[in-house]
């Protein structure tokens, strides 16, 4: 944590070195940090989405936890608007976010990406190669969400100043991918649960965009001048 907190201190003295007469940017990626607030307040109604009907009168809650249903594999992911929202709240509002929480915030992205995994090899498994256009997007939406997501994490590992932000979006990339498998089987039989959960997933993927695109145009700006 003493490493995170001195790294800040030098990015915002870093700042403020500048060069007489030249435009001050701030290349902190929380420098929208209103649109960044309200994308997390939207996001967090993916919480009490975990105990509403997803579909067929079943909540994520209760797929979890009943054994009657064999969707614990991707019932646990629904649980990470929880993590995701004190997260971001964190990262917004305090100066860095501890080591421990940042490891369990990679452990959390890194458990649901494994489980959303298993669930799709079980799919394949259980009912064989898919038969239906809707099937195979179910299938192939949430691998390439996934690919991207890695992608995109491991093209940013170098870059200090989003360092806390990657640990939340491993946690976003994972939720996005699983509630879109759930969205495409099930699409047809959503209730309210399953509408919350697309809210909860276009704040995340704005969310994501906003980010990347800020550090593009800071990078951009930085090599030009």
């Amino acid at each position: 944590m003493m490493n995170d907190e001195k790294m800040s201190q030098t990015d915002e003295v870093s700042d403020k070195l500048q060069q007489p007469g030249q435009i001050r940017e701030s290349s902190d990626p929380r420098s929208g940090r209103t649109i960044h607030l309200l994308l997390t307040v939207v996001g967090a109604i993916g919480i009490p989405a975990i105990f509403l009907h997803f579909s067929w009168d079943v909540s994520p809650f209760t797929a979890a936890f009943v054994k009657d249903f064999d969707l614990w594999q991707i019932a646990w992911p629904a649980f990470l608007p929880i993590l995701i929202t004190i997260a971001s709240i964190r990262w917004l509002f305090i100066t860095s976010i501890s080591k421990t929480e940042l490891s369990l915030a990679w452990s959390a992205g890194f458990a649901a990406t494994a489980l959303i995994c298993f669930s799709l090899l079980n799919i394949i498994k259980n009912n064989g190669w898919p038969a239906e256009l809707r099937e195979w997007l179910s299938l192939v939406i949430p691998v390439l969400i996934l690919g991207l997501g890695i992608f995109t994490l491991i093209r940013t590992r170098q870059d200090r100043k989003f360092r806390q932000y990657r640990a939340i979006m491993s946690m976003q990339i994972a939720y996005i991918a699983n509630c879109l498998l759930c969205l495409i089987s099930l699409f047809g039989g959503w209730q309210i649960g399953a509408y919350f959960c697309l809210v909860t997933v276009i704040a995340y993927v704005n969310q994501i965009i906003s980010v990347i695109v800020y550090r593009y145009d800071v990078n951009n700006n930085r090599s030009n001048s």
